[in-house]
């Protein structure tokens, strides 16, 4: 496989990401497609190709600045508990490039070549 080649930091907004991201990006529900928590995203960025890895929580708590994934996953306990359905779903996350490779050009503080896409992941 040939190498990645370096391209530039920048946050501009191209459609064409998006688009390739479907083709490059790998989604997976965290711990289970019964009981998500989380989806991993995992694969190439569409835009500088090189290796990203995420993870988007399902269960937010509007207000909460810091929340650890420990405190996530015994709220998704509770929620589970409780008999909240979470095996079936349609969420659509906006990603950010957060690849390890340093980007000519990139603010400081800035990790990956700054390119943005939506991922569409529907479950089961």
């Amino acid at each position: 496989m040939a190498k990645a080649k370096v391209i530039s930091y920048s946050n501009e907004v191209r459609p064409e990401d998006t688009k390739r991201a479907g083709q490059t990006i790998s989604p997976s529900l965290y711990p289970s497609e019964a009981h998500p928590q989380a989806v991993d995203f995992a694969g190439s960025c569409p835009r500088c190709k090189h290796a990203i890895q995420v993870r988007k929580w399902l269960v937010v708590i509007a207000g909460a600045r810091r929340i650890s994934d420990e405190q996530r996953e015994k709220i998704s306990a509770e929620l589970d508990r409780h008999g909240i359905d979470r095996s079936e779903g349609d969420e659509t996350f906006d990603l950010v490039c957060c690849c390890n490779t340093a980007h000519p050009k990139a603010p400081e503080g800035k990790q990956g070549c700054g390119a943005s896409f939506r991922v569409r992941v529907v479950w089961p």
